[in-house]
């Protein structure tokens, strides 16, 4: 919501955003956690696929390709039909082949790794503790840290990689069953909301006028550093507590990738944040800012997630046993 309705590239500098109080400033700072959610994402794939030598990458490119397709061109032909022309040939390819035109989704990166599983799994498993921490370092320093801030063009690769090997290393060597504890959750949860004010601190500072390049870089390393160890605290403080599983949070808990799927092609996300809830010109001068963003994050959760679960019983799994069929 934040990142994309209101920081995308070129907003930021817009007048409505400067002119806006510190609270609501600090508030959409705080909402600004999508790298947390990607940073989780990685370090579950991680600790749940570090001992498999082999992923299903019918399933896994089967249910990307089909959402991302889905709602990249419905998203698009909305929009085309809103403002007629002004679309081009790319843009048409781009709204269901994402990395058209330098366009980046963090799902591009999740199906490289899952195509690269045989590899990277055998040699983590391999190294030692030592070893593996040694490894874990060198990605953070040079690959989590620097390459970001140096513009690499393999940035985002390279964050997702990290992830996922530290979600390894979880499962390997930290995280055990029988060391479980309640108060260790709440502990890592504290935590984790204190980097999650550290790293809301440190976006509302890179904005501060006049620039100044040293700020903007400790700005950046506050940030980077926050988004690591808050989402490590989360996943240590949910792997700590004992939630029983119950059919709504299944149902919720597998449609929860399509959801995202769903809402965050870089087509729908146009047509969500800008066209239909306009966030930064109609929500964020409002006085009811913070209940509107709420309202809108939820609203937009629970419609992707029930088009998601009829998608999935009308299309996905029919689609899944042909495809079977056929393979076999």
């Amino acid at each position: 919501y934040a990142y994309h309705g209101i920081w995308q590239i070129g907003t930021v500098n817009e007048g409505v955003w400067k002119s806006a109080s510190v609270s609501k400033k600090i508030f959409t700072c705080f909402l600004e956690q999508g790298e947390v959610g990607v940073a989780l994402f990685f370090m579950l794939s991680g600790f749940f696929l570090i001992n498999k030598t082999r992923a299903n990458l019918r399933k896994i490119l089967v249910q990307t390709v089909l959402w991302s397709w889905f709602s990249g061109l419905i998203s698009f032909l909305i929009l085309f039909t809103i403002h007629g022309g002004g679309y081009t040939g790319t843009d048409f390819l781009r709204s269901f082949i994402v990395p058209i035109n330098n366009g980046y989704w963090f799902v591009t990166v999740y199906v490289i790794i899952c195509t690269c599983l045989p590899a990277i799994n055998p040699f983590l498993k391999g190294i030692s503790r030592n070893q593996y921490f040694l490894l874990l370092l060198f990605f953070f320093c040079f690959e989590y840290l620097a390459a970001p801030f140096s513009g690499s063009a393999y940035a985002n690769i390279s964050r997702g990689f990290f992830f996922y090997v530290l979600g390894g290393f979880f499962k390997l060597f930290v995280l055990k069953p029988e060391t479980k504890s309640v108060r260790k959750a709440i502990l890592f949860l504290l935590l984790a909301f204190v980097f999650i004010f550290a790293e809301t601190v440190g976006y509302y500072f890179s904005f501060l006028e006049p620039a100044s390049r040293v700020r903007s870089l400790l700005s950046f390393c506050v940030i980077k550093t926050s988004i690591l160890v808050s989402s490590a605290c989360f996943f240590i403080a949910f792997y700590n507590f004992e939630i029983k599983c119950f059919r709504g949070i299944n149902i919720v808990a597998a449609s929860t990738f399509g959801v995202y799927l769903l809402h965050e092609n870089v087509f729908a996300r146009h047509l969500f944040w800008d066209i239909l809830f306009d966030v930064l010109h109609k929500q964020l001068p409002s006085d009811y800012y913070m209940p509107l963003a709420f309202g809108t994050i939820c609203c937009v959760f629970a419609c992707c997630l029930i088009i998601d679960m009829i998608l999935q019983k009308i299309l996905l799994k029919p689609i899944l046993k042909k495809i079977q069929s056929i393979w076999k």
